[in-house]
């Protein structure tokens, strides 16, 4: 989990989306991704703001719809969603994008991709690398 100083902080895609490219040394591979989300602004009662992840040649990965207030009930509380098998490649390319109900654009805490190595038994450093992980973590402070 991100610091508290990160879950405090957040970026807001103000006009609609945020758009990332994302270069991941080590990739292509397989890994697994954790977002981060804490809604940190007082909505008003007629505001909301929902939004999806937009990921190219993942149509599946882009049908859930974000409300951060309602995954992680409420105010202040974290939700973390997650994807735990996916192939990523070298230079990844994606955006949050609000939903035609939403009024207010998307807002991210914090994302993390981790990549999955092979552990080799029969390599002199077999065990190092089952306890090594590739980690990019992006704090967006």
């Amino acid at each position: 989990m991100p610091p508290m100083k990160v879950m405090q902080t957040a970026v807001v895609g103000t006009a609609g989306s945020l758009t990332y490219r994302l270069n991941l040394d080590g990739f292509p591979g397989n890994a697994w991704a954790v977002t981060y989300f804490a809604e940190i602004e007082d909505l008003r009662p007629n505001e909301s703001r929902k939004f999806r992840l937009v990921l190219p040649g993942q149509a599946e990965l882009s049908k859930a719809i974000v409300n951060i207030e309602e995954n992680a009930l409420g105010k202040y509380r974290l939700y973390e969603p997650g994807f735990t098998n996916l192939t990523l490649p070298f230079v990844l390319s994606f955006k949050f994008g609000k939903t035609s109900d939403s009024s207010k654009g998307p807002l991210v805490n914090a994302m993390e991709i981790n990549k999955y190595l092979e552990k080799n038994e029969g390599s002199p450093d077999g065990k190092s690398l089952n306890e090594k992980l590739d980690l990019i973590v992006v704090w967006l402070i």
